[in-house]
């Protein structure tokens, strides 16, 4: 019997066991891929959440400054601006408010609102870099403080009612503000101006009278009625101190302000302090009470770092510098192409029939123009018979206002401004001043006929183009030992002219913006290169400098900017060096480009 070895049995795999295998891996894959697109949510949440509150908008000095801080602040400006604005509506209802005032109030304050979030950011970043400074010093802010800070917050501060006067130099009587910066001339007429008024109302004149006659702000209409302030209105301190400093009916004297308008106020009521109600529960709704309290301590700190710099450098002394200028304005009207330069005059205009406008249709031979003429006459043998020219000028001034047909001029003394031979007025009228080179200051010219009837003309000045004064004052000037004085006579147009260009005894923040640091190297009995200016050409001769007494007003000037410039200075060494950074990405469009990296603020 043959043996045979057995085949292995195979056994048969069971269909549905493989099936459960499959099955298992697929809810395996399920599983993870589930758990993937958990992860990238979670991942993504997560990434969306440090963006919005975690991610660093700005660096000070080693510390962050995340979005949440950023929001919290911006959350408190919006609070506090449309606190003032609910005050501003409150006081415009009660009539506590001139409407034009508060409508003026009211688009400031919406304005401040829609840049809320820039100014915000500003904002921390400079109390977080004060709160270093501060540190570095031993100063901070007590609980004691922060409540009393919250205080007086929480209170409606002292009101003022006002009646005011303010002159803007450039501007129109009326409202219509000054386009550009003003002219030496245009600043001293707006000083002599504000002077005049201030006189008129010491001679017991009517404030509304004089508001009416010399304000350039539109509530100048209104009688001066200007509404409500409060002591940390957005003004100018020196005004405001004296404000705050009056009884009831008692009026400033004249205040120049840093934005050179010239103010003078009048207390025509007083409204003490009192509290706002529900105050704390409003801010804490906008804000968090915690986040509120940290903003409070943030700006105490920066109160007290103010005051102890302050303290620290304004003294009763400081180095001053006895400065002359020679001015050389822009030509106002001037025709380069001409080579002319332009010409200052006055007139009087005596129109047939006193209407200038028609003049033109009245026939040649109507009585009327010989009646024009006439009177045209007998004011050139009036005014040539003063002998003094002073006396002359102001007495065509007052002939001008009085009898001028020229409804424009007439009633600013017949005052034409400096125009060219080709500009705004008729040729009849400028070309016998220009073809006249022997007119001098004071001359009386005329009768001229014009379609618009007879003038009589008042010469003032003749300037030559503008590039070429100043060719003559360089070449003048480069002669060894020559006369700054005597220069500055004949050629400035500053309103020190007459006194030699002498502007005084100057601390550095009076010194005109942008020459600062050209004064600064003078020696004594330096002069400057020309400096191109906003008002003109400007040499400087540094006379003295000398260590003296500051004079109230410069006092008061150098406190003012003490702090602003002692922070600023190591503001922007903190921006060079790095240590100050924003993230690029939360400017505006227009002041960042492209990048998302943070770069160091500009």
């Amino acid at each position: 019997m043959a043996l045979r070895l057995q085949r292995p049995v195979r056994t048969r795999r069971d269909p549905l066991h493989a099936e459960d295998r499959f099955q298992f891996w697929v809810t395996v894959g399920f599983v993870v891929i589930i758990a993937l697109v958990v992860l990238i949510l979670v991942a993504a949440v997560g990434i969306d959440y440090y963006n919005s509150h975690i991610k660093p908008v700005a660096t000070v000095g080693g510390a962050s400054i995340d979005r949440d801080r950023w929001d919290e602040r911006t959350r408190l400006t919006l609070f506090r601006l449309s606190r003032a604005e609910g005050l501003v509506r409150e006081q415009m209802a009660a009539g506590l408010l001139d409407p034009q005032v508060g409508a003026t109030r009211l688009d400031q304050l919406n304005q401040a609102s829609t840049n809320a979030a820039q100014a915000s950011i500003d904002e921390l970043i400079d109390l977080t870099f004060e709160g270093q400074l501060a540190a570095e010093r031993g100063i901070s802010a007590t609980e004691e403080e922060i409540d009393a800070a919250i205080e007086r917050e929480a209170t409606i501060p002292e009101r003022r009612r006002l009646q005011v006067i303010f002159v803007e130099p450039g501007a129109e009587r009326g409202g219509q503000p000054a386009t550009g910066d003003p002219s030496t001339e245009e600043i001293e007429a707006a000083r002599e101006k504000a002077e005049m008024a201030a006189a008129e109302l010491a001679d017991g004149f009517p404030f509304a009278q004089v508001a009416q006659g010399y304000s350039t702000d539109p509530s100048g209409d209104n009688g001066g009625e200007y509404g409500i302030i409060t002591g940390d209105d957005a003004s100018e301190d020196p005004w405001l101190t004296q404000v705050f400093e009056l009884a009831v009916n008692e009026t400033t004297e004249v205040v120049e302000g840093s934005d050179g308008i010239y103010r003078i106020g009048r207390v025509t009521q007083i409204l003490p302090a009192e509290p706002q109600l529900a105050f704390l529960d409003r801010v804490t709704q906008a804000v968090g009470r915690d986040a509120y309290r940290d903003a409070i301590r943030r700006e105490v700190v920066s109160d007290e770092l103010r005051d102890s710099v302050t303290a620290e450098l304004a003294a009763d002394t400081a180095e001053q510098l006895h400065l002359a200028e020679i001015v050389i304005e822009q030509g106002e009207n001037e025709d380069e192409a001409s080579g002319e330069g332009v010409i200052m005059a006055s007139h009087i205009l005596y129109s047939p029939n006193d209407m200038p406008n028609a003049a033109a249709a009245i026939p040649e031979d109507d009585p009327a123009w010989a009646a024009a003429l006439a009177a045209a006459q007998a004011t050139v043998d009036r005014l040539r018979g003063v002998v003094d020219v002073d006396e002359r000028i102001a007495a065509f001034e007052a002939a001008a206002v009085a009898e001028s047909d020229d409804p424009g001029s007439g009633a600013q003394g017949g005052d034409l401004g400096f125009f060219s031979r080709d500009g705004q007025y008729v040729p009849e009228l400028t070309n016998p001043l220009f073809d006249d080179p022997e007119l001098v200051r004071g001359d009386i010219v005329g009768p001229l006929k014009t379609s618009f009837g007879h003038h009589v003309v008042l010469f003032m000045e003749r300037r030559a183009p503008t590039e070429q004064r100043i060719a003559s004052v360089v070449e003048r000037l480069s002669v060894p030992d020559a006369d700054f004085a005597a220069i500055a006579r004949e050629s400035s147009d500053g309103a020190e002219a007459e006194e030699g260009g002498d502007l005084g005894w100057l601390v550095v923040q009076e010194l005109p913006e942008g020459s600062e640091e050209i004064i600064a190297a003078l020696p004594p009995g330096g002069v400057s290169e020309p400096v191109a200016l906003a008002d003109g050409t400007h040499f400087y001769k540094l006379l003295e400098r000398a260590e003296r007494p500051l004079e109230p007003d410069q006092q008061a000037l150098v406190r003012q900017s003490a702090y602003p410039d002692w922070f600023a200075q190591r503001k922007t060494e903190a921006t060079s060096d790095g240590r100050i950074t924003l993230d690029p990405s939360i400017l505006a469009p227009s002041t960042t480009d492209e990048t998302t990296d943070q770069e160091t603020l500009p």
